[in-house]
């Protein structure tokens, strides 16, 4: 409970950092300092809209002079008429409106990371405290990084468009990390976050093919199992079986045999139990805490022993990516 309250507050410090730190920038440069570039259509059609004008836009320098109504993304212009029209047309809480979305994007960064280095990776570290630690220094760097500090008080899309596809992202993984019924609720959130973002900048529409084979890929590796089924890393001396059948290597004790001839599955720091109840004495068996893996990749991992001590992390944190695996419901 105290490491849980300590990385919750920790979070918090974080976002805060982040948008002080936005806001600085913001006074820096000067709350009324002139609207540059794209900054000058995003104002006019968002005065348009709140005006009941219609969208569409007249000060594009390409084509001076000439009415544009789908030059620009719908999605952003659209937000800032809405907030127009509570507020006035008030530049400076558009500003902030940008930072706040900017300091959101942190806190994304930060969740999606976690859920991705989950996995244990070294001895007495658990996967929630690398998890953590990995997590938070993803979002301090989000958080520092001159391009989004500056970013943030700007009226251009690329900050809300940023949000949407980390957002997107961020969502993919709670469906592979919850798993479950919920996992498709989190799937359709990460089409909606996906669609928003192409709606505010149409880079991403060229890849929506790409996703949804990705997407459909994951959902295939993943149909018969789940990430507790495949905890089955191997590092050490002696094979074992897994539950779902998978070869895991074992440290320590060489596995003994059940007192009728049948074998002790599963693995684990305990000896386990064999299938008439009596119990494989003087197996001290245990399995190091790397990763969770799927069955082929056990098996190509066991070839690999230069990573077992976690002298490649960079390497074994890559493959994790592929190998990640949901929790099971």
């Amino acid at each position: 409970m105290k490491i849980l309250y300590s990385r919750t507050w920790s979070i918090i410090a974080l976002l805060a950092f982040a948008f002080v730190l936005r806001a600085a920038f913001l006074f820096l440069a000067g709350v009324n300092a002139p609207l540059t570039g794209d900054e000058f259509a995003y104002q006019q059609i968002a005065e348009n809209l709140t005006a009941g004008r219609g969208f569409f836009q007249t000060n594009n320098p390409f084509f001076p002079g000439q009415v544009l109504y789908a030059w620009q993304a719908p999605l952003y212009p659209l937000l800032l008429g809405a907030l127009y029209k509570f507020v006035g047309s008030n530049i400076l809480v558009a500003k902030l409106l940008g930072i706040v979305v900017s300091t959101a994007t942190v806190y994304v960064v930060y969740d999606l990371t976690r859920r991705v280095f989950r996995a244990p990776l070294l001895e007495n570290v658990t996967d929630e405290t690398r998890a953590h630690n990995s997590a938070f220094v993803a979002g301090f760097l989000v958080a520092i990084y001159p391009g989004f500090l500056t970013l943030a008080h700007l009226l251009l899309s690329e900050g809300l468009f940023i949000f949407f596809v980390m957002l997107a992202f961020g969502f993919v993984a709670r469906a592979l990390d919850e798993g479950g019924g919920r996992k498709w609720l989190w799937l359709a959130a990460a089409g909606v976050a996906w669609g928003s973002a192409t709606l505010t900048r149409g880079l991403t529409l060229y890849f929506t093919p790409l996703l949804a084979l990705w997407l459909a890929w994951i959902m295939w590796r993943t149909r018969g199992g789940s990430r507790s089924n495949v905890s089955c890393l191997p590092v050490g001396a002696m094979p074992r079986a897994c539950p779902n059948g998978a070869s895991a290597r074992v440290v320590g004790a060489m596995p003994r045999a059940c007192p009728n001839g049948a074998s002790a599955r599963g693995v684990g720091a305990m000896p386990r139990a064999c299938p008439n109840g009596a119990t494989t004495e003087g197996a001290t068996t245990r399995v190091r805490p790397y990763a969770q893996l799927e069955p082929r990749r056990c098996l190509w991992w066991s070839r690999s022993r230069s990573l077992r001590r976690g002298r490649c992390a960079i390497i074994f944190n890559f493959v994790n990516l592929f190998c990640w695996k949901p929790k099971a419901a």
